[in-house]
C-alpha cells in the first residue's frame, strides 16, 4: 500500500510544531480569544490537531470534553489561529500533531488582578522541564515510543500533587515513569482565586522525544 505525502503525519518529528512567538504568545492568544460559554462548565478541554507542513491547522479532534458548546468554542479558537511554524523531520517541514489543553474559568467568579494566579511549578516552566528531564529515563524502558503523554492531576492548597492519571499514553512503562515523576514533584505554588489559596486541576503534556 502506498501513501501520498499529505497523508503522512509525524508523531515524533525532530522539531515539534510551534505557535508563532512560542508558548507565551500561545498563552496570550488563548487568553485574548477564548470566550466563556453561558451555562458552561469550569474545567479543561484537551484538543489534538494536525499542523500541516505549510503551518496551516486542520483535522481537529477533542480528546477531553466539557460541554458540546465549549468543545465547539475550542475548535473555533484553534481554527482561527495564525499559521504555525511547522514541525521538521530530516531537515524538511512535515505534517505533525499537537495537543493543546484549553482552560475554561467562569469570569463572574474571577476578579482579575493580583488576586488570581494559576498553580505553578517552583521556579517556573524551565525548572519543570529540567526536573522532568532528570526524572524520565524512558529510553531504557521496554517497548518505548516517542510522542506525548498527557496527564491530569490536582494541586492541593499545600502544593502537593494528588489524583494523577494518564489521559493519553504511549506505553505502560513510559506512562508509569511519567506518573511517578509527576507524583514525586516538589510542592507546587498553589493557585489563588480572589486572593485565597485554592485546590486546582491541572493538565500537563509531557513530550518524550528521541
Amino acid at each position: 500500500m502506498s501513501y501520498a505525502a499529505e497523508d503522512i503525519v509525524f508523531l515524533a518529528p525532530d522539531k515539534p510544531p510551534r505557535f508563532p512567538g512560542g508558548r507565551i504568545a500561545l498563552s496570550e492568544y488563548l487568553t485574548e480569544h477564548l470566550e466563556w460559554i453561558e451555562d458552561g462548565e469550569e474545567g479543561r478541554v484537551v484538543a489534538r490537531f494536525i499542523v500541516a507542513e505549510t503551518g496551516i491547522i486542520d483535522s481537529i479532534w477533542i480528546e477531553r470534553h466539557l460541554t458540546p458548546m465549549q468543545d465547539a468554542e475550542v475548535i473555533r479558537l484553534i481554527s482561527g489561529m495564525p499559521r504555525w511554524e511547522p514541525a521538521v523531520a530530516d531537515g524538511a517541514p512535515v505534517r505533525s500533531t499537537f495537543i493543546l489543553p484549553v482552560m475554561f474559568s467562569n469570569p463572574e467568579k474571577l476578579q482579575g488582578g493580583d488576586g488570581n494566579t494559576p498553580a505553578r511549578f517552583p521556579g517556573g516552566q524551565n525548572k519543570m522541564d529540567e526536573y522532568l528531564a532528570y526524572r524520565l529515563k524512558w529510553r531504557d524502558a521496554p517497548n518505548v515510543r516517542a510522542g506525548n503523554v498527557v496527564v491530569e492531576f490536582f494541586v492541593e492548597v499545600n502544593g502537593s500533587i494528588t489524583g494523577a492519571r494518564v489521559l493519553k499514553g504511549l506505553s505502560a512503562s513510559q506512562d508509569r515513569q511519567v506518573l511517578s515523576a509527576i507524583e514525586k514533584m516538589p510542592p507546587w505554588i498553589p493557585a489563588k482565586k480572589n486572593g485565597k489559596i485554592i485546590k486546582s486541576h491541572e493538565t500537563l503534556v509531557v513530550r518524550l522525544a528521541p
